[in-house]
């Protein structure tokens, strides 16, 4: 059974990758900061594109999100989410000490 903290996580990720496909300009933002945790939720939701069920329940709100994610592939920001995981789980070639 899934805990409500996990649930409330996850839509609380899913709303703020919804966000940042209508301000797509942070988006570079996130990428410079290596923000990947922020990224993959986003990455996640425009592969998946705008829930269907949505233009019935909102239309409006459907439209609003289609119209963001259209605008994110026009401008090249949509982001490979696969690629993004495994940027995560790269080690960090910085931080390695040398002799």
């Amino acid at each position: 059974m899934m805990k409500l903290t996990s649930i409330i996580g996850a839509r609380q990720r899913e709303m703020d990758a919804w966000h940042l496909a209508q301000h797509p300009e942070q988006v570079a933002e996130l990428l410079a900061a290596r923000d990947w945790e922020r990224l993959i939720p986003f990455a996640d939701a425009i592969a998946a594109d705008v829930p269907v069920q949505l233009a019935a329940t909102d239309p409006a709100l459907y439209r609003t999100l289609r119209k963001a994610v259209t605008e994110i592939h026009v401008r090249g920001l949509a982001l490979n989410p696969d690629a993004l995981r495994r940027q995560v789980r790269r080690p960090n070639r910085t931080s390695a000490k040398f002799p």
